[in-house]
């Protein structure tokens, strides 16, 4: 069966999460991997879901969840990152009156009492002196009493309000796989930015009322190998399925967030870094890889790149593990789809050496071979290539980024 291959610019904008900076909740952290909200209201008015789990398996920010609240649908999300899911956490959870004025009196609380803590919780992250400098005693005394707040409800409202604000008041900035450091760049003061921070969440959570309908959730889970009650939970329930997972492009998130996870509580130790490596996709190259066959679909592929000078000897072994660990996530969507389902994914293409991975073709092969009786490509927008392999393309060859539907 072929797969169908087109243009669709009405896609173009919503594949990043720049819309989403002034929506309520959405814009309590700005994700630079994140998709619009409305790229979920498209395609659900597109496929015309009336009713199902709308399941995403690399929930991110949780942006398909929210979308998936503000419009009455039930949802499930899974994501392994343990900061990522912590913040999607928070965000779709449901505020009483009670929480509020909870919410309203810790914040209080917090501020009125950091200055008066003697010991802190220390962190061994290395660079948090390089980072925060003049701000880092402060970050750390509202830590310290935030990690100490009994309701976990209200704690992990703080933690997010806390992690939300780092790179504003500090001196790094995510840019592609890891910090830099711009010269020029300005560090805000913490205190007052923890409070507009907390006054923004806070805002945005009584003015969003809508409430989540039963047996919605986020899970920490492995998408390729998610525990059977769950997939039970929502087997033949689920109608659509929209994911992006971490394109094959050797970002390292457990890199790029290594701020938001250690500050979080989630990392206490270098080790534990090394746990959450371990429990990525194979889409960077600081996690052990196995020592892997070639995936049958790409082996022209990694023909070829034998045949280039790689910046590391690694990248035909992540290549390989990473259709392999896709191969896995696509069986477990495939398996809980109802019939007439659809299985959404926005991802995009990676090149090495000038050559071009077809991630997007790749996925969808694997699809077809999975059983989906239809598979397209939806080119939403090309991506911006490194000029080092632009200047190796041929044949005026470029990046694209994609939203490939498949049905079963």
């Amino acid at each position: 069966m072929n797969i169908e291959i087109k243009k669709n610019s009405k896609f173009s904008n919503l594949v990043n999460f720049s819309q989403n900076h002034e929506e309520r909740v959405h814009r309590w952290f700005k994700i630079k991997e994140g998709y619009s909200k409305e790229l979920v209201f498209a395609i659900i008015k597109q496929l015309d879901v009336k009713e199902g789990y709308i399941v995403d398996f690399f929930n991110g920010s949780g942006t398909t969840s929210l979308a998936a609240k503000e419009i009455g649908y039930k949802y499930y999300g899974f994501e392994i990152n343990p900061f990522l899911h912590l913040l999607s956490v928070v965000k779709i959870t449901d505020y009483n009156k009670n929480d509020i004025k909870n919410i309203i009196s810790t914040k209080k609380f917090i501020l009125s009492d950091y200055t008066k803590v003697k010991k802190v919780n220390n962190i061994k992250l290395s660079i948090l002196e390089k980072v925060f400098r003049e701000n880092l005693d402060n970050i750390l005394k509202v830590r310290t009493i935030i990690l100490g707040i009994k309701s976990k409800k209200i704690r992990n409202f703080f933690i997010i309000a806390l992690v939300s604000i780092l790179e504003d008041v500090g001196y790094s900035k995510k840019d592609g796989n890891g910090l830099k450091y711009p010269k020029n760049k300005q560090a805000k003061e913490f205190v007052s930015k923890f409070s507009a921070q907390t006054d923004l969440m806070l805002d945005d959570i009584i003015k969003n009322n809508k409430k989540n309908i039963k047996k919605s959730r986020v899970i920490l889970a492995d998408s390729r190998n998610i525990p059977k009650r769950y997939i039970n939970e929502i087997k033949n329930e689920t109608s659509l399925i929209i994911f992006s997972p971490p394109y094959a492009n050797c970002f390292d998130y457990s890199e790029v967030y290594k701020l938001e996870l250690w500050l979080s509580d989630y990392i206490k130790e270098y080790k534990d870094l090394s746990v959450v490596r371990k429990q990525s996709l194979s889409s960077h190259l600081n996690k052990h890889l196995k020592d892997y066959n070639d995936y049958d679909l790409l082996i022209n592929d990694i023909e070829k790149l034998k045949q280039k000078k790689l910046w590391s000897k690694k990248i035909p072994s992540m290549l390989n593990g990473y259709f392999f660990d896709m191969e896995e996530v696509l069986k477990n969507a495939f398996n809980i789809l109802k019939k007439g389902g659809h299985c959404v994914i926005i991802v995009g293409n990676s090149a090495y050496g000038g050559h071009i991975i077809k991630t997007d073709v790749i996925l969808s092969k694997i699809g077809l071979r999975l059983g989906f009786s239809k598979v397209e490509i939806n080119i939403a927008r090309k991506l911006r290539a490194s000029s080092q392999q632009a200047k190796l393309f041929k044949n005026g060859e470029a990046l694209r980024e994609s939203v490939i539907i498949m049905t079963k």
